[in-house]
């Protein structure tokens, strides 16, 4: 019956983290991004225990969200791994996400752009700086993940691939990994949304590509 009960508990904190949002410690922050110039939120789940031992410091993952979230998305993901650290199944973690949805576009795909900014110098250098010098965070690599879904899974693979000195390991769901054939589904969608005969596109690196129709054909000059 114990067995029963932790279980429920277990999925009404994944499914219905609203109802236990008292127990769970998730601060709403924000923190000066010199890469971008602008303040950008970030929540930030610190475990129990967190208070009562000032001289512990924590291994951090940092949750990239999806295409369309925000800092928010991962809320559920904290209170999972709330329940986990209270029932002894996992160590005491910090989990931090912070907002990548630059209007008017829905995600970064956490990199640098001009079309949006410099996303990818703001998560790899100015939050990671920024949430070792705030919390108890430890400063290795070693105790240093990445998880993410969607569009995340893609950050996932990036950072862990080009930054291989600041992540372990990382948790990559649902990640698009062919970077081309990501970018031209977009443009394959830019087709469908006009009539126009002559379009001109850009890369996420603002690379111009200018395509030129005929019918539903079409080449790359």
């Amino acid at each position: 019956m114990k067995k029963i009960a932790s279980l429920l508990s277990l999925i009404i904190t994944f499914l219905f983290p609203q109802f236990l949002t008292c127990q769970v410690n998730i601060i709403d922050a924000a923190f000066y991004s010199e890469a971008l110039d602008e303040n950008k939120n970030v929540d930030i789940y610190i475990p129990p225990g967190y208070d009562e031992n000032p001289d512990l410091y924590y291994p951090v993952i940092y949750f990239l969200h999806g295409w369309g979230g925000s800092q928010n998305s991962a809320e559920s993901i904290m209170f999972y791994a709330d329940s986990l650290i209270r029932e002894g199944i996992i160590d005491p973690v910090v989990i931090v996400c912070a907002h990548n949805g630059p209007e008017p576009f829905l995600g970064s795909f956490f990199m640098n752009s001009p079309l949006w900014g410099e996303y990818e110098t703001y998560n790899v250098h100015d939050l990671i700086n920024w949430i070792q010098s705030m919390g108890r965070a430890m400063p290795y690599k070693g105790y240093r993940a990445l998880m993410g879904q969607s569009m995340g899974g893609y950050g996932c693979f990036r950072y862990g691939t080009l930054y291989k000195n600041k992540f372990r390991a990382i948790a990559a769901h649902g990640a698009p990994l062919n970077y081309d054939m990501l970018i031209q589904d977009y443009r394959n969608q830019v087709i469908a949304e006009t009539d126009l005969l002559n379009v001109i596109l850009y890369n996420f690196q603002g690379e111009l590509v200018r395509s030129v129709f005929t019918s539903q054909e079409y080449k790359t000059i």
